[in-house]
């Protein structure tokens, strides 16, 4: 069995990796670009469409936390009794400091609605990452049958 270090599954690890920094990157310069008033046409843009600002939030952060869960190799953890993808906390924990910054940011407004639409994202395209884990990296911490490690310490 070829282990994720070798071979085709290096390639695939690779790949996930360059396409979660590269997405992260792209996410980073929009929020640099919004935060200093330097998209202010495309936000107008966005906002005058109904429903088109939360979708935009949904796929971007979404789309984060399943490229970041595939770049992990779709490792777990168990939190609050459920198991739950590395890069779903990380980016769920990221989105909501970022939201929150915004009430921070004078040509900003931070949004529960936003915060929403960012958690739903990640909630339902997060664990599409795991699975891409599983999928294609047969021998990835996701595919094990044994249970994940846990924050939790046993007695």
């Amino acid at each position: 069995m070829t282990k994720v270090g070798e071979g085709p599954m290096r390639r695939w690890r690779s790949i996930a990796i360059v396409a979660a920094l590269g997405y992260a990157s792209f996410l980073i310069w929009i929020v640099w670009r919004a935060d200093t008033g330097r998209m202010a046409f495309w936000l107008q843009l966005i906002n005058d469409w109904p429903g088109l600002d939360k979708l935009c939030h949904f796929l971007l952060v979404g789309g984060l936390a399943l490229m970041v869960n595939w770049a992990l190799g779709g490792r777990q953890i168990v939190l609050g009794g459920r198991r739950w993808g590395w890069g779903t906390v990380l980016v769920a924990l990221l989105a909501t400091v970022e939201e929150a910054s915004q009430a921070f940011v004078p040509v900003r407004t931070c949004s529960w609605w936003d915060l929403g639409a960012n958690y739903a994202g990640i909630l339902l395209l997060g664990p599409l990452g795991v699975h891409l884990a599983r999928r294609w990296w047969p021998g990835s911490e996701a595919r094990k049958d044994r249970p994940p490690e846990s924050w939790s310490v046993d007695p």
